[in-house]
């Protein structure tokens, strides 16, 4: 996804779009599971499944790979819709996205691509 942000820096319309996205999708599927995943230090399971099938996993990672081929900016928008309603799997997500997904696209060898990022 290409984009070019003003000097100012604000949001373009593929920005808004990406977060606009991300927080819908955030505000229906999190939103909800907050106060047990505190209460009870539950982790919803199926959660990462649902970011994947939405979309929203390998934010970074080219198409080729399975990724949505967004920039980091891309994905620091969606980290932000995420913690709206969510900051526990906010943080696992970056964690899981930037960390460790987009490291692997990033350094690894053309055999470990094809074998992890899919």
């Amino acid at each position: 996804m290409s984009s070019s942000r003003t000097q100012s820096f604000g949001l373009t319309n593929d920005d808004r779009a990406v977060l606009e996205a991300a927080d819908k999708f955030a505000r229906k599927e999190f939103q909800a599971l907050s106060r047990r995943m505190d209460d009870e230090e539950w982790w919803p399971p199926e959660i990462f499944a649902k970011i994947g099938m939405a979309g929203f996993m390998g934010a970074t990672v080219s198409p080729e790979y399975g990724g949505a081929g967004m920039d980091l900016f891309s994905s620091g928008l969606i980290c932000q819709a995420f913690a709206r309603w969510n900051p526990a799997i906010a943080l696992s997500w970056a964690a899981h996205d930037n960390l460790c997904v987009n490291n692997i696209f990033r350094n690894a060898n053309e055999v470990q691509r094809r074998q992890y990022l899919p």
